[in-house]
């Protein structure tokens, strides 16, 4: 999924996270049960990514 690929660039680039989630709960509106599981999986780990401190 190209979700995946976009949400390993989070890292780099800060605000694909947050257009990420907006166009993940797009697609979870009418998808399949495939991609509303998968979806809310890429959430969860973009909310847990937003909560862990930064040691730099």
């Amino acid at each position: 999924m190209a979700a995946d690929i976009l949400y390993c660039l989070t890292d780099r680039y800060d605000w694909i996270a947050a257009e990420l989630e907006n166009q993940i709960v797009f697609m979870m509106r009418d998808g399949t049960a495939a991609i509303q599981l998968r979806g809310k999986k890429i959430i969860n780990s973009l909310h847990t990514k937003s909560k862990k401190p930064e040691f730099l």
